[in-house]
């Protein structure tokens, strides 16, 4: 008996609960009494019906800071998106190279050798 009553009292104060602004709500009760009104969901500036509703502030200064309570504008998109498809690349696949190597076979460099080795110390033998 007891857990039916607590279980009763639980389920009682969550109903009492109070939304806050952008929540979901069913009526005014719903929301912060002093502050808010519960608004339609597609178009904050109407009241709600019970269904697809918002607590939103009764303030326009404060509703226009929360964007669910923002009033929705028509839609301008056409809907239409247009894709060809189609991608081009062009590839003439010819690469030239302009650079030349010449190798004439001759070697520029100078070496010297005498061949002569010039020891004029003694030798210990």
């Amino acid at each position: 008996m007891r857990w039916t009553a607590f279980l009763i009292l639980f389920v009682t104060m969550l109903g009492c609960t109070t939304q806050a602004s952008g929540q979901r709500c069913q009526q005014n009760s719903d929301c912060n009494a002093e502050t808010d009104l519960c608004r339609n969901e597609s178009a904050p500036e109407r009241e709600c019906n019970g269904l697809s509703c918002i607590c939103c502030p009764a303030n326009a200064a404060a509703a226009a800071a929360i964007t669910a309570c923002l009033p929705r504008v028509g839609r301008t998109d056409s809907g239409t998106v247009t894709d060809t498809g189609a991608v081009t690349v062009t590839d003439t696949g010819s690469v030239t190279d302009t650079g030349s190597v010449t190798d004439t076979g001759v070697d520029a460099g100078v070496d010297t050798d005498t061949g002569t080795t010039a020891d004029a110390g003694p030798s210990a033998d």
